[in-house]
């Protein structure tokens, strides 16, 4: 491809890409001509960015913060191949003077496959304000504050980087082999943002040197390469350490200027997670999730599962409200999506905002007169959620508690569920309780072998109701039924119509009931109304009565027969979805 420059003297000629999100990238390759015009290919800028380039100007360019600049001064080769080891979005080729920019092909290539790049998650914070990923202080100057990465490198490559925001806080950011305090030496390879604008690095209390100044936008690199820690500012090099890195490594930071930051805080390499513990209240709702001996992060709930965050009462963010913790188990034993805001649970999702299920019950056996709170199918623990969770969204389950035991007499922890009259075999049939848990009982609480033998048995009543209905239909005694109702009115005068919101809507009378049919087969009533079937003459019910007595009556009894012997019951119209 060739590329001419613009305004020729003024702008340049470049080629650019956006890669549609920031990637981790490892190097560039540019391919020029063999046949001629090597200075075509040669004397040009291949410049990185994680934001838009703002000008066309290769000088302004430069000048930008956050973007990277790596100089080709000779023929790029057949590739040429220049090393970037930085994020980026956007990728640009600019020429260096007014020639034409002359390119056979260019690949940009990503960091090594299987290393994973993940936001901070940080722990064992002290005098620190927590952003997602990035970190500040709101406290008085002094080197007292800061916080490390959850995660960290197990062995190999990787990297740990920060961007720049302020140019007038002192504070640090680094790589460690663990963490004893807040202090900026006891950071094992440390990046210093001074509050002048200067940037200096130290290793432990041993000071490197002064690398420059920065602007608000710099990206910084700390990287451990082939054994070797260096250190960067956006992509280029400033320092090669000379002391081998030891296993794991964090990230570790020190803030000592008040209202200092770090942002978006990045670990990259061969990562692991650390080890977190997890407390849940008696509703089995995560309440407070804790990394070593540090209180990572906690969560507060309304009745209904609605998270309280930071800045409620006297809620904070330092005291671990509003932190991310990746933990999916959240409200009442269900699992949350934080993308949706749902609780996932077995067999339905719970919109805790209106504290609703999304869907309505799907067995339809918890309607009971009895309980008008019921009638409500998307209603979550009939309206009870201090007294009741639905892990499963089927069952609903008591919050457990010390009780007295029946079996025993002794104090034990008694939780239990249970469901509204079922057409299931073997599920209850009442509203009494279930004992789950006490050892001593009866009964012991496997929800997966519940909910499989409900999955089961509703499969095995369904596939008998089919077998039930095709065991009639494709009868003889079916048939002549059918055929002796050929050509009986079905009543003696007109179908009735009526106008609803525009539909024209008639009554049609079947043998079994009556339906009604619209030419949009949509209805859409503005109003309660009430609409009767037709009955059929008196001639048509004595002929349809006499032909299901004669010929209709004894199939069902033989194919009711059959279907019992099979499956040891009789299926019935509920069985049918």
């Amino acid at each position: 491809m060739v590329i001419p420059p613009l305004q020729i003297g003024k702008i340049k000629a470049w080629w650019q890409v956006d890669l549609g999100s920031v990637q981790s990238l490892s190097s560039v390759q540019v391919w020029g001509r063999t046949d001629c015009c090597t200075e075509m290919t040669s004397n040009f800028y291949v410049l990185l960015s994680d934001v838009p380039f703002t000008s066309q100007d290769l000088a302004t360019t430069l000048a930008q913060p956050g973007v990277s600049n790596y100089y080709v001064s000779g023929y790029s080769g057949v590739p040429g191949t220049i090393k970037v080891n930085r994020t980026a979005r956007y990728v640009r080729l600019q020429f260096n003077g007014a020639q034409y920019l002359v390119l056979g092909e260019v690949q940009i290539w990503s960091a090594i496959p299987g290393v994973q790049r993940q936001n901070v998650s940080w722990t064992g914070v002290v005098g620190a304000s927590l952003s997602g990923n990035s970190l500040s202080k709101p406290g008085a100057a002094g080197w007292n504050a800061g916080a490390v990465s959850g995660q960290t490198i197990g062995s190999g490559d990787g990297y740990m980087e920060f961007t720049a925001t302020e140019t007038t806080t002192h504070r640090r950011a680094g790589l460690s082999n663990g963490d004893s305090s807040q202090s900026w030496d006891d950071i094992d390879y440390c990046v210093y943002l001074q509050a002048n604008g200067t940037i200096d690095i130290n290793e432990g209390p041993n000071p490197r040197g002064s690398f420059g100044t920065y602007a608000t936008g710099d990206l910084f690199r700390v990287t451990v390469e082939g054994g070797v820690v260096k250190y960067y500012k956006n992509g280029a090099l400033m320092y090669t350490s000379t002391i081998a890195p030891t296993y794991p490594l964090l990230v570790d930071t020190s803030l000592y200027s008040t209202n200092s930051t770090l942002t978006n805080v990045v670990l990259s390499g061969n990562i692991r997670g650390e080890l977190k513990y997890v407390f849940q209240d008696v509703q089995g709702s995560t309440r407070a999730i804790m990394s070593g001996n540090q209180i990572a992060a906690r969560h507060d709930y309304l009745p209904s599962g609605e998270e309280i965050g930071a800045g409620v009462g006297l809620r904070t963010i330092g005291l671990g409200y509003g932190n991310i913790d990746r933990v999916r188990q959240r409200y009442g034993s269900t699992e949350r999506d934080d993308s949706s805001g749902l609780d996932h649970t077995w067999w339905r999702k719970y919109e805790n905002l209106a504290g609703r299920w999304t869907s309505p019950d799907p067995y339809r056996g918890s309607i009971t007169t009895a309980d008008p709170q019921s009638l409500n199918l998307y209603a979550y623990t009939e309206n009870d959620p201090v007294n009741h969770v639905d892990p499963s969204g089927l069952l609903i389950a008591w919050v457990c508690g010390i009780g007295i035991s029946p079996w025993t007499g002794d104090r034990a922890e008694i939780c239990g569920f249970y469901h509204a009259w079922s057409p299931f075999p073997g599920f209850p049939q009442d509203r009494e309780p279930r004992n789950l848990r006490e050892p001593q009982g009866p009964e012991k609480y496997d929800p997966k072998k519940i909910f499989d033998e409900i999955r089961k048995k509703r499969e095995t009543r369904k596939q008998a109701w089919q077998e039930y209905q095709d065991c009639i239909h494709n009868s003889a005694g079916y048939e002549k039924y059918r055929s002796g109702l050929q050509g009986v009115p079905l009543m003696s005068s007109p179908l009735p119509s009526l106008t609803i919101t525009g539909h024209n809507v008639m009554f049609r009378h079947f043998v079994l009931g009556a339906a009604i049919a619209s030419r949009a087969n949509v209805i859409s009533l503005t109003g309660s109304v009430l609409l009767w079937g037709v009955t059929g003459t008196a001639e048509h019910d004595a002929i349809e009565k006499q032909l299901y007595n004669e010929f209709l009556a004894p199939v069902e009894q033989e194919c009711r027969k059959n279907v019992q012997q099979k499956y040891g019951f009789v299926p019935n119209w509920h069985d049918a979805s």
